[in-house]
């Protein structure tokens, strides 16, 4: 979301204009004049082509592009989804976003953790958990069945141990729950279900979801428990570094 927010942001455009999220990369041809950027994971090489003519382009700068140009993505150098935003040419009077640029997340991103943890806070069946601290204390590789709804969890030390097996009825969950199924825990992401009937044993902070959807399969990732206090004070953050970039 703060890759697809900056975006349009930088273009002007009106919250809630949209993106296309790509994951693997096609080539885009422009059928109208207009403007646009890329967001999100970064590559090496993209290219906008104008007949013969190619111009390599930084990442997150709005450019103009004419109908008929297409643009090439090349080798990625990290994350997992980009954001293309785009804006068409209006009748003249439109302002010229061109040029205007955000840098790399690591620019203008202020709120991630500095150690590279995903924090989170306690969810509703915390104490389900036989020792919810194992949780913490290791790394869990992301499996490669994740998909859009959620991503699965696969432990390199120590199995979490529920601490009755018990049913429970299928309560509301929300973006970010962690949720511990027979198959271990999974986290849900922005297209996911809207109840579960599994433990709901943690929580992902809201703007952590953000460098949780840019981690591919097989990739380690460690969680940090927060205050409530801390996660409010983190998404403040998100926000103040959102108003650099009004349109």
């Amino acid at each position: 979301m703060f890759s697809y927010e900056t975006g349009n942001r930088l273009l002007g455009n009106r919250g809630g204009e949209p993106a296309l999220e790509i994951i693997l990369p096609p080539v885009i041809r422009f059928r109208k004049d207009g403007w646009f950027l890329l967001t999100g994971a970064h590559w090496n090489g993209l290219s906008l082509f104008s007949g013969e003519n190619r111009r390599v382009l930084n990442h997150a700068e709005v450019y103009r592009a004419s109908a008929g140009d297409s643009l090439r993505f090349g080798e990625k150098i990290y994350g997992f989804r980009s954001y293309l935003c785009y804006k068409a040419a209006g009748d003249g009077n439109t302002p010229d976003p061109a040029g205007r640029q955000r840098g790399t997340f690591e620019d203008c991103a202020t709120w991630p953790d500095k150690l590279g943890f995903i924090r989170v806070i306690d969810g509703p069946e915390y104490h389900w958990v036989k020792n919810p601290d194992d949780f913490l204390a290791q790394s869990f590789r992301i499996g490669g069945d994740s998909n859009a709804m959620g991503l699965r969890l696969i432990p390199t030390m120590k199995p979490l141990e529920p601490l009755v097996n018990r049913d429970m009825i299928s309560e509301p969950v929300a973006d970010g729950t962690i949720q511990l199924t027979a198959s271990g825990p999974v986290i849900l992401l922005r297209h996911r279900q809207t109840i579960g009937g599994y433990p709901r044993i943690f929580n992902v902070i809201t703007p952590d979801l953000d460098v949780l959807a840019q981690m591919e399969p097989q990739k380690l990732v460690r969680f940090r428990r927060v205050s409530m206090e801390e996660a409010v004070n983190v998404l403040q953050k998100r926000n103040n570094d959102l108003t650099r970039y009004q349109s």
